[in-house]
């Protein structure tokens, strides 16, 4: 393209400058050093194992780089050396690495394990290792070992002319292991007699090898052999001492390494001189990558290619490690910054920056500067003598400001704080118009709506005609919206989004507030556009985006939230196929069917500097303060699902992590951990391995078996935390929302066994019942033995029971008592005192009849017992010719409801009258109280007799009926006996007191 004068206009303000075009796109580079957590920026040594995992050899220590975090061992750790040149993995998929001093480091997974010199090693001091079936060759200074891998035996290779040899590489070829060294050729590895044979000597001071297919790339020093350094052979002619193919390049390469289309890179050191860097080798040539790579370091050394994501890494001497993006998803320029719009047309590509306009084609670039578009004002004011004017008096060039491009048709429309300019592309020939607007549409290139800042929409019929232009500004159009920001057309239809008044149609002339109308509610919208199926696409400021049929009368098809989306603040709006792509300060946001794909820093756009993004068929350029990016919309729409390999990192149980020895390369082996009731606050980290973009995961989480199992609130943490567990069998899932692609994994990725405390347990629980159904049974059984025993006491307590109350009826009874009853009636008859022998006679049978009564009770009423009482004593008394008082008082007693046994108190009063009564005491007197005392009924017989101390003839019988009366209250009282009857005797008398249990 060429940008020249037209007519007689004087466009010395635009400086053009034609040049070969090119985007200079740079791939997505992340660099990795001591900030980042490496112990050194010198990394010698690159390796990604099955497991993902990169490893980074400096010389300080090794690396493991996971998701983005480092983790760092040393000598202090286990390994033999921190100066690491080499890492490779076995066919058991353990590590070996290799240092420069130390010798050969093994790792399992859980431990390091050293072989040195002192173990048998030939050498320290390793270059290179390299594993072919189950032996480890390991390269040194000063010569080849071999290590089994299974069982660690070590053989070391001698040489014919016994050479130290310094080993540069390995290469295999028709199962054949060769060897090359620094200055004493290539040699082979006889298996039968474990040595080596030399092959050819022919080539010297060569510092790394490349097998690829049948040929071989050969690094030599670049300083003596100009255009020389890398020599390709055919692998037969290398061995044949023959000419290589080909040779080229200038500097020392290091390593190299192939990608999955078969491109060779090679990272070289140019050891005294920068000549180093990352070479791509093309055929016959080797073409520099640092600068799109976006690496400055000259001094590359190590290098590893991740085929599942596409990942080279690159190691240097002096700036750490290197990640580059091979997948040219993403691309990056930035040879034009500060962009505020970006806008493509027939292949032509218009970046409005905060300097001017760029122009780029496929073979030039036009750059119109800030400082030509002010000339251009100063022509306009010139033409039409508007110096008086106090709005072009006063504009100075910090007064230009850019705000937006426009294309209709063959014209460019640059929208600025002063006016507006207009190019036509055509033509090329630019043009100011002063109109200060916010939003337009043309029609034509020359007639269209323009909305003036803090007043209404005007219609212009020709902005090309100056004269009529002044006029036109003055004409407002009624009922027109303002503060429109953005003018969409659909069929013939216009529409107007107003930043405070919402949505307006102009048809047929009439503008229509959907507001107004009731039709749509919505205020603040900013941005617009319309899909391909001519829906509108419409966003506000609150960050919500609606996609509305308009074609149908006005229907909101959906509405996307702020929340769904990531990022606050939407800077852009564009449709391609059936996504809508949302450009915020968090990344690029691509919707379809309720789902949202995100483009962001994880793959490497710099999303808070994003301002503008325009469509050039399948690609997207996004503009933006530092650069813009390409980004290929066939590749990063195209629907993959990567390997979703969750792994437990740790388990901390109370605070401290558990379960170590079922840790294995970092994750935990076992589907299920047990732990005690007690250890039930538990927190579980994990990892996403072999996920490219695992920044852009979240994830939820539901425990099954509780009563709430609902799923977490989505999080990017990767831990889990569960406080006081229940004891229960807790099978974990995990959900991994994935914004790379807009879907949803889930896994079960443990299950958690809270062991029952041991009162819980079945075995504790079994033996709790047998216990109990046992201590049940022996209660029973000794319940039966209790009663059956107190079913013996009580046969025979009752039965002795009954032989008391026989023996008190017999001791009632008594012959002495009945002799001197009938010999009281037989005195009444012989003196024929006929009343009272019959008195007696008739007091003596009743008192008979009760004793026969009484015996058969177990439980008379007191008044019962002062009936039988008053009886005995009326008949005793006769023989004393009532000479004896007696008083029976019974202290305010319900005489009949207060029983006893009957029995008892009789003996007592018979042995008064028998042995304490004399014709020395009279008058006698005998007294008989009855009172309540506790929970007993006292009964205390007083008499006025001779004491039993004094008595000298004491009747058998009586010491027997006081024994019979301790036996019979013994029985129907666990009281001692002592406390139950007392009998006190004086010089005054005799009292004896019962104490007898109620019976009510």
């Amino acid at each position: 393209m060429r940008y020249f004068k037209k007519n007689n206009f004087c466009f010395q303000l635009l400086l053009l400058f034609v040049i070969q075009f090119c985007f200079s796109q740079k791939a997505i580079t992340k660099n990795y050093s001591v900030i980042d957590g490496l112990p050194s920026n010198a990394i010698y040594s690159v390796f990604i194992d099955s497991r993902n995992i990169i490893w980074a050899g400096t010389d300080k220590g090794i690396s493991k780089v996971e998701n983005g975090s480092t983790t760092n061992y040393y000598e202090s750790d286990g390994i033999a050396y921190n100066n690491c040149w080499a890492i490779v993995e076995d066919s058991n998929n353990n590590l070996w690495f290799g240092s420069y001093g130390g010798g050969v480091t093994y790792y399992d997974g859980n431990t390091f394990k050293i072989i040195n010199n002192t173990n048998g090693l030939i050498n320290d001091r390793v270059r290179k290792l390299f594993v072919y079936k189950d032996k480890l060759y390991v390269g040194t200074k000063k010569g080849v070992s071999i290590i089994n891998t299974s069982t660690k035996k070590i053989q070391n290779l001698q040489t014919a002319k016994d050479l130290e040899l310094q080993i540069m590489g390995f290469f295999e070829y028709n199962n054949t292991v060769y060897i090359q060294s620094y200055k004493n050729g290539v040699w082979k590895h006889n298996t039968n007699e474990n040595n080596l044979s030399l092959i050819t000597d022919k080539h010297s001071s060569v510092f790394s090898v490349l097998k690829h297919k049948d040929s071989i790339l050969v690094s030599f020093d670049g300083y003596y052999q100009k255009n020389k350094a890398i020599k390709t052979f055919h692998i037969n002619d290398y061995l044949s001492n023959k000419s290589p193919a080909k040779a080229f390049g200038n500097s020392v390469v290091w390593d190299y390494n192939i990608d999955k289309n078969n491109n060779i890179y090679a990272v070289a050191d140019g050891i005294n001189y920068p000549t180093g860097g990352v070479f791509k080798i093309e055929q016959n040539r080797v073409k520099n990558e640092n600068s799109n790579f976006n690496i400055n370091s000259t001094k590359c050394w190590s290098i590893a290619y991740n085929t599942n994501n596409e990942l080279l890494y690159i190691g240097t001497l002096d700036q750490g490690l290197f990640e580059v993006k091979l997948d040219n998803k993403v691309l990056f320029n930035e040879d034009i910054t500060n962009i505020i719009d970006v806008k493509i047309q027939n292949e032509h590509t218009y970046f409005l920056t905060q300097e001017g306009l760029k122009i780029k084609a496929s073979d030039d670039t036009i750059d119109i500067t800030k400082h030509d578009f002010f000339k251009k004002i100063s022509e306009f004011k010139k033409k039409l003598n508007l110096a008086s004017e106090d709005r072009f008096n006063n504009t100075r060039l910090s007064d230009l400001e850019f705000k937006n491009i426009k294309l209709f048709n063959d014209t460019v429309w640059i929208s600025t704080t002063i006016g507006i300019f207009s190019m036509n592309i055509k033509t090329n020939t630019l043009e100011f118009h002063h109109i200060i607007t916010n939003g337009f549409i043309l029609f034509n290139d020359n007639s269209g709506y323009f909305q003036y800042p803090y007043r209404n929409l005007v219609y212009i019929n020709n902005i090309y005609d100056a004269l009529t232009l002044k006029k036109s500004i003055k004409k407002f159009i009624i009922n027109a919206p303002s503060d429109v920001n953005s003018i969409i057309k659909i069929d013939n239809e216009l529409y107007f989004l107003s930043q405070f008044i919402g949505l307006y149609k102009l048809k047929n002339g009439v503008f229509t507030s959907f507001k107004d109308k009731g039709i749509w509610s919505e205020k603040e919208l900013i941005l617009a556009t319309v899909s391909p199926k001519n829906n509108l696409v419409i966003a506000n400021t609150k960050g919500e985006v609606f996609i509305i049929d308009v074609k149908n009368g006005f229907r909101v098809i959906t509405k996307i939230c702020r929340d769904q989306l990531h990022g606050n603040s939407i800077k852009f709006l564009k449709t391609y196929k059936d996504y809508i792509i949302i450009g915020t300060e968090k990344g690029i946001n691509f919707y379809r069917s309720n789902k949202i794909k995100i483009i962001n820093k994880a793959h490497g756009i710099k999303s808070e500097y994003l301002t503008s993004a325009a469509l050039d068929k399948d690609n997207l350029i996004v503009g933006s303060e530092k650069g813009y990016y390409r980004l290929d919309l066939n590749k990063i729409l195209k629907t993959t699902t990567p390997n979703y390999n969750i792994n437990i990192t740790d388990i901390q149980a109370n605070y401290e992590s558990i379960a170590s020895k079922n840790f294995h390369w970092y994750t935990y082996q076992d589907k299920m951990v047990v732990l005690p009731y007690q250890k039930n606050n538990l927190s579980i980290s994990f990892k996403v391995n072999n996920h490219p973009y695992a920044e852009n995961l979240e994830y939820r989480y539901k425990i099954e078996g509780l009563d709430s199992d609902k799923w977490s609130q989505w999080s990017t943490k990767k831990q889990l935390n569960f406080s006081y567990l229940a004891s229960g069998i807790y099978p974990i899932l995990i959900e991994v929302r994935d914004h790379n692609n807009a879907e949803i994994y889930c896994k079960k990725i443990i299950t958690l066994h809270i062991k029952p405390p041991f009162w819980k347990t079945w075995w504790f629980i079994s033996i709790s019942i047998l216990l109990i159904l046992g201590a049940l049974y022996v209660k029973y059984k000794l319940s039966i033995k209790k009663i059956k025993k107190q079913e013996a006491l009580k046969t025979k307590l009752n039965k002795r029971i009954a032989e008391t109350k026989l023996e008190a009826l017999q001791s009632q009874m008594n012959p002495h008592f009945t002799f001197n009853a009938m010999n009281s009636i037989q005195n009444y008859v012989i003196d024929n005192d006929i009343d009272k022998a019959l008195m007696y006679i008739g007091k003596f049978s009743k008192l008979m009849r009760k004793t026969l009564d009484n015996s058969s009770e177990t439980r008379i009423t007191l008044q019962e017992e002062i009936d039988y009482i008053n009886t005995y004593v009326t008949i005793e008394n006769m023989r004393f010719e009532d000479a004896i008082k007696v008083e029976i008082n019974h202290k305010d007693l319900d005489t009949f409801d207060e029983y006893i046994p009957p029995m008892l108190i009789q003996p007592l009063i018979e042995n008064s009258f028998h042995h304490a009564f004399n014709i020395a005491h009279h008058p006698y007197k005998l007294t008989i109280t009855f009172s309540k005392e506790n929970d007993f009924l006292k009964c205390e017989v007083k008499d006025n007799g001779t004491s039993i101390k004094k008595t000298t003839q004491i009747p058998h019988h009586t010491p027997k009926a006081i024994g019979i009366i301790k036996e019979r209250l013994s029985l129907i009282s666990n009281v001692p006996i002592h406390k139950l009857i007392t009998i006190t005797s004086t010089d005054k008398g005799t009292i004896t007191t019962l104490f007898i249990p109620f019976d009510n």
